[in-house]
């Protein structure tokens, strides 16, 4: 892999006013990580916090859930997507994020039917430094999605910041794309690390006996394993598309359930739940590891 400085990069898939290359998410880089970088509606001078190596691609998404498909076609109608690189916007026209937006899908949210518009492209390494990405959704007219009590819009509907710190290849260690249950070890009694079965997400979970200090502040974790989400704390709830966050993602989280194996995380304005053994501290100059809350919500 060769390294590009962002200031030099070519234009690829559109034309970007930093020169910087996004592709759709769907491209195989296979000789380089990925880190999923969710643009979100967060709030506070930063959602999320990443620290990569300049081997790493960012993943970039943002996800629209409707009740029905006319409401995504009608949010599709009328969005505007802009996106920011170190405050310099990486897309000169509407029409030129626009194409990022992928075919629409069906959705299960705790057993509730939805449909998704996903919006994702793919940023190519960078060199080591720190970088601010800006993110703002905006709506033509206004827009509903049969969840929310109230319509979006007109106007910006959405303003989230990440920071992702790049350093040097090799000093840090974000695991590759994970391999295919073809390629691993398909004896059960050797516990196949990449088993995505319901059993497997319950037999890699070791309950915690209640702690000693309980922590309730929110905070950002940070994925050290794969993780395959579900809409409740129960095995067997995967959600359905799957949600898979690689090792290297950070979000919010909030606490456990109440058998402790469970964590409640955040992504827009939906709760996921994760096994508590994919995900730890986030070891940065804002969070410097402070414990993930271990105290029991719903």
């Amino acid at each position: 892999m060769v390294k590009r400085k962002w200031c030099k990069l070519i234009v690829s898939a559109l034309v970007v006013a930093l020169l910087v290359p996004l592709i759709p998410t769907t491209t195989v880089l296979a000789q380089n990580k990925l880190v999923e970088v969710y643009l979100w509606a967060g709030e506070g001078p930063a959602w999320e916090y990443y620290t990569v190596d300049s081997a790493t691609n960012l993943g970039l998404y943002y996800y629209w859930f409707a009740k029905t498909e006319e409401q995504i076609q009608d949010f599709l109608d009328n969005v505007t997507v802009a996106v920011s690189l170190n405050g310099t916007p990486l897309f000169e026209t509407r029409e030129s994020a626009h194409i990022f937006w992928a075919p629409v899908e069906a959705f299960v949210q705790q057993g509730q039917p939805l449909y998704r518009a996903e919006w994702s492209a793919m940023l190519v390494p960078l060199d080591p430094g720190e970088y601010t990405i800006s993110f703002k959704l905006s709506l033509a007219s206004v827009v509903e999605d049969g969840v929310a009590s109230s319509p979006f819009g007109p106007g910006v509907i959405a303003s989230t910041t990440n920071i992702v710190t790049v350093v040097e290849e090799g000093a840090i260690n974000i695991p590759a794309e994970p391999t295919t249950d073809d390629d691993a070890d398909t004896d059960d009694t050797a516990g196949d690390a990449n088993d995505t079965t319901d059993d497997a997400i319950k037999d890699t979970n070791v309950p915690t006996p209640d702690p000693d200090v309980v922590y309730d502040e929110p905070v950002v974790g940070t994925f050290v394993s794969e993780a395959w989400a579900l809409w409740e704390p129960k095995a067997g709830s995967l959600v359905s598309p799957n949600v898979i966050f690689q090792p290297g993602t950070a979000l919010w989280v909030f606490g456990m359930d109440e058998t402790r194996q469970y964590y409640k995380v955040l992504i827009d304005i939906v709760y996921l739940w994760v096994p508590v053994n994919t995900i730890g501290p986030t070891y940065d100059a804002t969070w410097g590891g402070r414990p993930l809350p271990n105290v029991i919500v719903k």
